[in-house]
C-alpha cells in the first residue's frame, strides 16, 4: 500500500470528509443533493446520481481506471482455507481497516445467513462461505454452486471480465449473478423487472479500462427505494458499460473509503436489519489499493 505521508492525510481525509458529509443526509428523511465527480485517489473518483422519478433513489458511483500505476485489486482471502466455511465474517469496513485499503465494496452472496431480530448470523467473527467463485492473489477458496452464477474475473493486469483470462486462473474473483453480457441485458424475468432493492454491482467499459463499483441505497422511503436489477442494467449502459454483475445486495450493500489515515468513512447509507445507517457483517469483499493524489 501506498505511504501516504502525513500531509497527505490532511488533504485526503479533509476530500473525502466533504464527500461523505453529503454522501450519507443524517436527516434520514430527504434524499440528498447530487454530486459531481471528485478524485478520491490516483484512478479513482466519486460520483453521487439522484432520482426523484419514478421514485427516490441515490446512487454511489466509483470509477476506477484499472490501468492506473500502482493500482490493484484485493480480494478478501480465506481465513481458513481448504475448509467448507474459509471465512471470518466481518463488515466491509472493519475489512477496508484490516487490509488498509483505500475503497471496497461487499462482493458475494454467502450463507449461512439469517436475520429475525436479535436472532441473526453472522456476527463477527462467524465463519461463512460465498456462493460463487473466490480467488483471492491467485489463491481459490471457493467455488460456485449453481450454474446460474456468473464470475467477475480480475487478472493480474487489472483487466475485468466474465470469462477466466487466457492464461487460465484469474488473479481475483469474486461471484453474483450476471447483470449485461455484450451490451445486452440479462435481467429479464420478473424479479429482475419489479423488485426494487439496494444493490450492490461492478461493471466496465469494452476495454475494460474502466470499471464502476455501484452501490444503491434502498429500503428508506423518502430518502432512497432502491432499483429494479433491469433499472440497473440499463444505469450502466448510460455509463458505458457493456458487460456487469450483481453482487449481494439488501441489507449487505456497503461502499466505504479510507479516512486518509487509519479509519474507514461509509459512502453510501446501509440498511442492515432494516436500521439506516447500520452495516452487515458480511463474508468477502472487493477492494482497492490505490496512490494518493
Amino acid at each position: 500500500m501506498p505511504n501516504v505521508k502525513p500531509n497527505r492525510r490532511a488533504v485526503i481525509g479533509s476530500l473525502i470528509a466533504t464527500v461523505a458529509g453529503v454522501a450519507v443526509n443524517r436527516s434520514f428523511c430527504a434524499a440528498p443533493a447530487p454530486l459531481p465527480s471528485r478524485p478520491l485517489y490516483r484512478g479513482v473518483s466519486y460520483r453521487r446520481i439522484v432520482w426523484h422519478s419514478p421514485r427516490p433513489v441515490v446512487f454511489h458511483i466509483l470509477v476506477v481506471q484499472t490501468q492506473t500505476p500502482g493500482l490493484r485489486f484485493f480480494v478478501t482471502p480465506p481465513d481458513y482455507p481448504g475448509t467448507d466455511k474459509p471465512l471470518r465474517a466481518r463488515t466491509t469496513s472493519a475489512f477496508l481497516r484490516e487490509y488498509r485499503l483505500q475503497a471496497v465494496v461487499n462482493a458475494d452472496f454467502f450463507y449461512p445467513w439469517k436475520s429475525k431480530g436479535c436472532d441473526y448470523y453472522p456476527h463477527v467473527g462467524d465463519r461463512v462461505t460465498v456462493e460463487g467463485d473466490a480467488v483471492s492473489e491467485g489463491v481459490r477458496y471457493a467455488d460456485r454452486d449453481a450454474p446460474n452464477l456468473a464470475t467477475l474475473h480480475l487478472s493480474k493486469t487489472n483487466r475485468p471480465s466474465l470469462k477466466p483470462p487466457n492464461s487460465g486462473e484469474g488473479w481475483n474473483a469474486v461471484g453474483g449473478r450476471a447483470l449485461l453480457r455484450n451490451h445486452k441485458s440479462l435481467a429479464l424475468d420478473e424479479y429482475a423487472q419489479t423488485a426494487t432493492e439496494p444493490r450492490t454491482a461492478a461493471g466496465w467499459t469494452p476495454s475494460g479500462d474502466a470499471l464502476f463499483l455501484i452501490c444503491v441505497d434502498g429500503r428508506q422511503a423518502g430518502y432512497s427505494e432502491g432499483v429494479t436489477l433491469a433499472e440497473l442494467a440499463v444505469f450502466f449502459q448510460s455509463l458505458g458499460a457493456t458487460d456487469a454483475i450483481n453482487l449481494d445486495g439488501g441489507g449487505s450493500t456497503a461502499m466505504v473509503v479510507s479516512d486518509g489515515g487509519d479509519g474507514s468513512r461509509l459512502l453510501n447509507r446501509p440498511i442492515d436489519q432494516r436500521v439506516p445507517g447500520k452495516e452487515r457483517v458480511v463474508a468477502n469483499h472487493l477492494g482497492i489499493y490505490a496512490p494518493p493524489l
